[in-house]
């Protein structure tokens, strides 16, 4: 099964023996992939069909399909984060979005 706990979080990502610039880089593919991972694994034992029939598999965790999906993910996430920034920013400021779009 493609999960997020597929592969653990740790320290030393690569496995070399050292802390380095590269465990960083695979912090943040790690990071980057989560969600999409994460959704591929959520569909899998809930709707196998259809996973055969679109012909998903466990194998397709941090590849082209989980990108695809991080990043629809991350953006959504991004612009839910900004909208609520802007509402309560201006719900603080006595404005709403549409009003402060007006100024």
């Amino acid at each position: 099964m493609c999960s997020y706990w597929d592969i653990a979080l740790a320290q030393d990502m690569n496995q070399d023996g050292i802390f380095s610039i590269s465990d960083i880089v695979l912090w943040l593919k790690y990071f980057f992939f989560l969600p999409g991972d994460f959704f591929i694994g959520l569909i899998q034992p809930l709707v196998p069909e259809l996973m055969r029939f679109l012909e998903i598999e466990s194998s397709l965790c941090h590849g082209f399909l989980s990108a695809i999906l991080s990043a629809v993910i991350w953006l959504l996430a991004w612009f839910i984060v900004s909208f609520l920034t802007t509402a309560i920013r201006g719900y603080f400021e006595g404005l709403t979005p549409e009003e402060e779009e007006e100024e």
